[in-house]
């Protein structure tokens, strides 16, 4: 298979027939990501979104030389020694994004409680609070802003 994204190219060889590794690519693209499949003479053309981006993946599929005996060496896989930096990696991705969307919890509810008292706490480095007339706007913008985020991924959706 061959993928390319602007300057991104990759190569993979699988050890199965070229139809099997085809028809693999083409249900991934066309169930899981959902994405709209075109052929084309030497494989197919998928195109859809991936992380709110329009994408398209040129997939090409050619016969190795020497069949299944083809040395695995070039096929790109993840070594096992490198698992452990892969799973820490990714905790440690997924720690920062669940740290990001408490963050943005946090600020909705003191944006919802400001709106009603007219007391606004924003959490963060010298955090901030705000009184009265200039809380209740602020958390108004707030809540504007956040409902304005989800209509729109709502509507991407």
């Amino acid at each position: 298979m061959d993928w390319k994204y602007k300057h991104f190219h990759q190569e993979r060889v699988f050890p199965a027939p070229r139809d099997l590794v085809t028809e693999a690519g083409r249900t991934f693209m066309a169930e899981s990501l959902g994405w709209q499949i075109t052929n084309t003479p030497d494989g197919f053309t998928a195109e859809g979104y991936s992380f709110s981006h329009r994408a398209i993946a040129n997939l090409h599929t050619q016969s190795a030389a020497g069949g299944g005996s083809h040395d695995e060496s070039t096929n790109p896989l993840v070594l096992a020694a490198n698992k452990p930096a892969a799973y820490i990696f990714n905790g440690c991705l997924v720690f920062t994004i669940v740290m990001f969307a408490l963050y943005f919890v946090v600020t909705f509810i003191s944006a919802v409680v400001g709106l009603l008292t007219g007391h606004l706490f924003l959490l963060g480095r010298g955090s901030l609070i705000i009184h009265e007339i200039w809380a209740r706007i602020l958390s108004a913008l707030i809540l504007m802003f956040g409902a304005f985020l989800a209509w729109r991924i709502k509507r991407k959706a």
